[in-house]
């Protein structure tokens, strides 16, 4: 059948990453376009909205959550830095709630959870934010630094990777 064709499962995940690499790559080129003085520093509701479709965007196999808003908040006027506070405090709301919700559903309403738990989850849990914690650290100090083009790197060979599996 020619929708059961290989490629058709290749498309989202190859694309997504690819789309990832060239929001990496062409943020290098606007990332200091605004001083520190000149750039935004509120959050305006247009600004929340925009965020927020990126968010719904990124949901795509292979977009990056984060290249993906850090690129946006950039576009929108916020420094380097304003951008990577944005990007980490969303990333660490999502992180947050998806544990609280994890434990809520682990305590309350076993019978939804689709795999075996045990009690070790409730060590690993705390173990993989921590684990989070220190790669999203390892990360913000790469965009601090303006090297997300490393991540660019890296996501070409993701993309190659898929496509050609």
């Amino acid at each position: 059948d020619f929708f059961e064709l290989d490629v058709f499962y290749k498309i989202p995940l190859w694309i997504g990453f690819t789309i990832t690499s060239v929001i990496l790559f062409s943020s290098v080129f606007y990332l200091d376009n605004y001083r520190d003085n000149q750039s935004k520093n509120v959050l305006e509701a247009k600004d929340i909205l925009i965020l927020g479709a990126i968010q719904v965007f990124s949901l795509l196999p292979g977009i990056s959550r984060f290249a993906s808003t850090f690129a946006t908040a950039k576009l929108l006027g916020f420094s380097r830095i304003g951008s990577i506070y944005i990007t980490a405090a969303l990333g660490a709301i999502l992180q947050l709630g998806g544990s609280a919700v994890a434990f809520l559903i682990y305590f309350f309403k076993p019978s939804l959870v689709q795999y075996c738990w045990e009690s070790s989850d409730l060590i690993a849990f705390p173990f993989a934010f921590v684990i989070a914690a220190i790669g999203y650290a390892f990360v913000i100090g790469l965009y601090k630094r303006g090297m997300q083009w490393i991540f660019g790197i890296y996501e070409v060979c993701i993309a190659l990777y898929a496509y050609f599996l």
